[in-house]
């Protein structure tokens, strides 16, 4: 083996000793988004659609719940509002 072979083999073998004494993150500390909308798959309500995520524009009656609430259409407090108020209004 020549010598330039040899000082890279040992070169190598010192990098796997670092990086094994460095050990690995703990898996809490990994995060992933499949559709990179931003969000991480554990907080993405379909982490596989990018335009839905907490937050979005959910228009309403396209039955899709694209801003993650559990609802289609309604886009925050006041529009969750509205809804109930309809509810409300409908049970009279």
């Amino acid at each position: 083996m020549s010598p330039a072979v040899s000082r890279w083999s040992h070169a190598g073998i010192a990098l796997v000793l670092i990086a094994g004494l460095a050990g690995c993150p703990d898996e809490a500390d990994y995060s992933f988004d499949f559709d990179g909308d931003g969000w991480d798959d554990e907080q993405d309500c379909e982490p596989e659609d990018p335009d839905a995520y907490p937050g979005a524009d959910d228009p309403y009656g396209d039955g899709n719940d694209t801003d993650c609430d559990g609802m289609d259409g309604v886009d925050s407090g006041r529009g969750r509002a509205l809804l109930h108020l309809r509810l409300d209004h409908a049970a009279l």
